[in-house]
């Protein structure tokens, strides 16, 4: 099989599984959480200025970046495109003005700040490195079988546009307006989940810390209880106004 098809079949396999895959990296992060939060107590709090305490810091506001990401490519987006279709390559359309402009995958772009965000609040700088390394890895076959796609149904259209626009690192040269306006009905019908699991993963962090810091159950965890509550509470009424009502559809959304 050649390198070329072999890629392809691996995006392919991927793409159907992209929901799930990071998950176990996400359950190793913890772990190494938790069992340095066991060997050296309190470690978030030994050294303010700490590298460690620096990506912990950041973590949350890395990921909400990406998600912030990740919503204003939804907002522009007509229906058939940029989607989370899990059983196959999906796309009535070439999008290519808005944040389409600047860069070919905006999704994956703020999928990995997302994650990275997530990766971040482990505070271990080499398992950083080592989402960094995966993610690469990951997506970069994601991205050439969708490509792939792109190009076997629309061509010369694809390629010149893809031509003139990066990949993965957005470049500002070629800026051309959304075709479509920002529609938060779209925003919040498709990425509510999202934000209600980064929501969920950034609480349970500082849960963690909190309680192995203090190796006892504190009014820092409480608070964060209270996060989780409230942000479940959310998310249930949205996904009920989404399912039960017709409030959250938008015409050619």
């Amino acid at each position: 099989m050649s390198l070329a098809r072999e890629f392809r079949r691996q995006g392919d396999y991927l793409f159907k599984r992209r929901g799930w895959l990071p998950v176990p990296i996400l359950f190793l992060g913890i772990g190494l959480f938790v069992a340095e939060g066991l060997v050296r107590p309190g470690t978030w709090h030994q050294v303010e200025h700490s590298l460690g305490n620096l990506l912990s810091s950041l973590g949350p506001w890395i990921g909400l970046l990406g998600l912030a990401i990740r919503c204003y490519t939804i907002g522009h987006t007509p229906a058939g495109t940029s989607g989370r279709n899990i059983h196959g390559q999906v796309a009535s359309t070439v999008n290519t003005t808005g944040i389409y402009s600047l860069v070919r995958h905006p999704l994956y772009l703020g999928n990995f700040f997302m994650w990275l965000g997530v990766a971040c609040l482990t505070e271990h700088v080499w398992f950083v490195l080592l989402f960094v390394v995966c993610y690469w890895l990951y997506y970069e076959r994601i991205m050439y079988a969708e490509e792939t796609f792109l190009i076997e149904k629309y061509g010369e259209t694809y390629l010149k546009w893809s031509a003139r626009t990066p990949a993965f690192i957005p470049s500002l040269a070629s800026w051309q307006p959304p075709s479509l306006p920002f529609s938060w009905k779209n925003v919040v019908k498709r990425e509510m989940t999202g934000l209600y699991l980064l929501v969920l993963i950034i609480a349970f962090f500082r849960i963690l810390a909190s309680v192995l810091a203090q190796r006892e159950w504190t009014a820092a965890a409480t608070r964060w209880s209270v996060v989780i509550v409230v942000a479940t509470g959310v998310f249930l009424a949205v996904r009920w106004v989404r399912k039960q009502t017709t409030l959250l559809e938008v015409a050619g959304r």
